[in-house]
Formats: structure tokens, C-alpha cells, sequence
């Protein structure tokens, strides 16, 4: 089971809009693709600059939920985003990531930011 602390670290990674996507696919199952980085960061500097970010995250009820792999509330708060909370997989890959589904859905919030 990962602890709160390892799953903080995963989501302020990927949250941290001065790195590039590219050098985040240690975040993130499978990686990250190229396209898929330059969306990603497209949307996250839109974010930004529509004064978005920061985000801040609380992590509740971590639960195991198969092999290498746990499922956890995600609450997140920006300064023009109320609390928002959703079931977020993370999956160990010699350590622990973002489950690729669960990076395409945070992904989609961050287009409507803002």
C-alpha cells in the first residue's frame, strides 16, 4: 500500500506546471507521450495562466485495489476551483504512479480550468 506522502509526491509532480510533461513520465503509467505531453502541457500553462494554479490536494481513504495497485479520494483545490473530489487509481511500477486512465480524466479537469 502506498503511504499519503508517496501519492502527494505523484500528484504535485504532476501538478508542478514549471516541468514539462515530458520529464514526467515517471508519474505516470505507461510514460508519456510526445502528443500527450504537449497537450498536457498545453492545458497546464492555460491553466496557469487563467490563475488556475496552484492546486492543493488532500488524500483520503487509500485502499488496495488488485495487484500493485490502489485506489484513493483525491479532494483538489485551486484558487478558482471549489474542492473536487474523485476515486483516483495509482498503480506501482517500481514505484508509485498515475494509472493512465486515472491521468486522462485529472488531465480533462484541467482543460475546464480557469
Amino acid at each position: 500500500m502506498p503511504t499519503t506522502d508517496q501519492l502527494m509526491t505523484v500528484l504535485n509532480g504532476l501538478a508542478d506546471p514549471s516541468v514539462p510533461f515530458r520529464s514526467k513520465g515517471n508519474l505516470v503509467e505507461g510514460g508519456v507521450g510526445i502528443i500527450e505531453g504537449r497537450t498536457a502541457d498545453h492545458l497546464m500553462a492555460n491553466a496557469a495562466q487563467n490563475g488556475a494554479l496552484p492546486l492543493s490536494f488532500q488524500i483520503a481513504n487509500i485502499q488496495p485495489s488488485g495487484p500493485g495497485a490502489a485506489t484513493a479520494t483525491v479532494t483538489a483545490t485551486g484558487p478558482k476551483t471549489a474542492p473536487t473530489s474523485q476515486t483516483v487509481t495509482f498503480v506501482d511500477e517500481g514505484g508509485w504512479k498515475l494509472s493512465r486512465g486515472s491521468a486522462t480524466t485529472l488531465l480533462s479537469s484541467f482543460a475546464g480550468a480557469g
